[in-house]
């Protein structure tokens, strides 16, 4: 039943201005990039574009307490660990960020089996429904606040008597790759022709020259912990992976088998193609 509390109530409120699951996914998107680039440090490279995000003090002290970043002052580092948590697909991220948020409910006040049960009551909700906020606990609401600033739900304000699950609670639960995700695709990769989100915008020549079709800071920010950069144009950056900055990743915390396994995640569909072609004995040796 609709008014089942087991599965959020349905908004019945009329709305002035409705909000669409377009609308969710670029406030998820716009959000959740926020809290990568804080951590990576795209903040200048983001100064003065409509995308800026504030972040709340919660959520900085969320990632601190995380061991994701250290704060020293005004100056924002990422770990060790932050480097492995950029580096994953943007579903992991979300469930490391909310098993963070779980562990630490107690040391803020709230009970952490509530929290946890909140969490999988969002992942069943439905993408695009509004849902009343009037019979949700303290804890929740706080809760939801919360998880607002992390782009996971939207609500207009604190105020508001209404908030959306975006897709990044509501494709939790799924067995859908966060490839196929509109939201998490456009943080992983730059759109494709059809409008649609790519994986697959790096290219690397056996000079160790890298190619990357991508205009987003977030991205620019994470290929340049390894790449030595030297030309940006609007949709593409240039570079080369060197002993030197190879050596500067690795000193700075994050490991081969990371640049590794993000390159290959990332490959331009034309070298998945090349490489696909010499194992099966077509290439040029």
């Amino acid at each position: 039943a609709e008014d089942s509390h087991s599965f959020g109530v349905f908004s019945q409120a009329p709305e002035q201005t409705p909000t669409s699951i377009a609308d969710l996914d670029e406030y998820a998107r716009r959000q959740w990039e926020g809290v990568m680039g804080y951590m990576v440090g795209t903040s200048a490279l983001m100064s003065g574009q409509r995308d800026t995000v504030n972040l709340s003090k919660g959520v900085k002290q969320l990632l601190q307490a995380g061991h994701l970043v250290e704060i020293r002052g005004n100056r924002v580092d990422i770990t060790k660990d932050g480097f492995g948590f950029v580096l994953q697909d943007v579903n992991t991220q979300v469930w490391h960020i909310l098993i963070l948020y779980v562990e630490s409910a107690e040391a803020i006040g709230m009970d952490s089996v509530e929290v946890l049960s909140f969490l999988f009551l969002l992942s069943s909700l439905e993408l695009g429904s509004s849902y009343d906020k009037s019979h949700m606990t303290p804890n929740q609401l706080r809760t939801l606040a919360d998880l607002a600033d992390f782009g996971i739900v939207y609500q207009e304000d604190a105020d508001a008597t209404r908030f959306y699950p975006t897709r990044l609670a509501t494709t939790l639960t799924s067995d859908s790759s966060a490839l196929s995700n509109p939201v998490t695709g456009s943080l992983i990769g730059p759109v494709g022709p059809s409008g649609g989100s790519s994986s697959g915008f790096i290219i690397i020549e056996t000079n160790y020259r890298l190619y990357a079709y991508t205009s987003s800071p977030l991205q620019i920010s994470l290929i340049s912990l390894f790449t030595n950069l030297k030309y940006r144009f609007p949709n593409l950056v240039t570079g080369k992976i060197t002993r030197q900055s190879v050596r500067r990743a690795i000193e700075m915390g994050i490991t081969a088998d990371q640049i590794i396994s993000y390159l290959l995640s990332h490959a331009h569909p034309q070298l998945r193609k090349h490489s696909a072609a010499q194992s099966n004995g077509k290439g040029v040796p």
